[in-house]
């Protein structure tokens, strides 16, 4: 059982930084189909790592990038 608790938190963690990756690179101003595509997954799952919109409010943020 140890070893296959430490997967799942070796999974988890990588989770989590995915999601941070793909906040970076939405708030740098790449599209939800970019971050996608440099994550390898689909942009729908970019879309529902932010529900309530954080990564669009990350993006809008940005000096130069239109809502």
């Amino acid at each position: 059982m140890e070893k296959s608790q430490s997967l799942n938190d070796v999974v988890a963690e990588l989770a989590g930084i995915k999601r941070l990756l793909a906040f970076k690179f939405l708030k740098e101003g790449m599209s939800q189909e970019d971050v996608a595509r440099a994550l390898g997954m689909s942009q729908s799952s970019v879309s529902r790592m932010f529900p309530s919109g954080n990564g669009k409010r990350a993006r809008s943020t940005v000096p130069g990038v239109q809502k």
